[in-house]
């Protein structure tokens, strides 16, 4: 069985550019320390505490169609694609805004994308690879599907054996990737019947199966062995 896992900012949730770029800061000492903290460099809008960034994000329909498709056909509904679907998200490592962001990511998915139990929400604070590793207790292979917009992630994931397909949102670019991509010109459609193809072509793997070669075309590197630690991984239950 295929497990697909998306991430959100970006991808899920639209990218807004200038929620990345720090906001400059005067130069009076009475409102120096507004956005920063001593030590620390000046806050990117979405680090701001209080600011609730996650929770108003505006929702990227296209990709979100395609996981509640796959929800309902999947293993919430008629167990018909052999697939389970998972949102995997980083967060702050300060506590205290890991906190604010993990509950604004929690019910921008009530609202957004209701049919998706907010239990399959990994938030984190390590390496993606890293937290499918341990929820999957095994290394990764070609079933394992990252959908991301950051090459940084996605070669991770591939490097550790999965397969990470890069999702292109209109602000990012193909510069440094050569691996399967989900282009602008596709629809929802488009892209559930990809992961569907390639989905069918893994459902049979189990813990002790070889990865075999895909039957249609993509660009993916060899999965490889790798000793992955599980420092820096963290996930949380809806219980937070």
């Amino acid at each position: 069985m295929a497990h697909i896992y998306f991430d959100m900012d970006g991808v899920l949730a639209k990218y807004e550019r200038e929620a990345y770029i720090p906001i400059e800061q005067p130069d009076s000492s009475k409102n120096a320390d507004k956005n920063t903290v001593k030590g620390e460099e000046p806050l990117r809008p979405f680090e701001i505490p209080g600011r609730h960034y996650f929770r108003y994000v505006k929702p990227d329909n296209r990709i979100i169609n395609v996981l509640s498709h796959l929800i309902d056909d999947g293993q919430y509904g008629m167990q018909k694609q052999n697939v389970n679907v998972h949102i995997i998200s980083t967060l702050s490592k300060k506590g205290s805004l890991f906190v604010e962001q993990y509950n604004d990511k929690v019910n921008w998915i009530k609202e957004h994308i209701p049919n998706m139990p907010t239990a399959e929400f990994y938030p984190a604070l390590g390496e993606k690879r890293d937290i499918a590793v341990l929820l999957r207790n095994h290394r990764l292979d070609p079933s394992d599907i990252l959908i991301d917009d950051y090459d940084v992630n996605l070669n991770s994931w591939r490097n550790a054996g999965g397969m990470a397909i890069k999702y292109l949102n209109g602000t990012n670019s193909l510069t440094h990737w050569k691996g399967p991509y989900f282009d602008q010109s596709m629809t929802s459609s488009d892209m559930i019947n990809m992961l569907r193809t390639i989905a069918n072509s893994y459902h049979s793997f189990n813990e002790n199966d070889t990865p075999k070669p895909m039957p249609i075309t993509i660009d993916n590197t060899r999965p490889v062995k790798v000793e992955v630690s599980t420092k820096g991984a963290f996930s949380v239950t809806n219980g937070l």
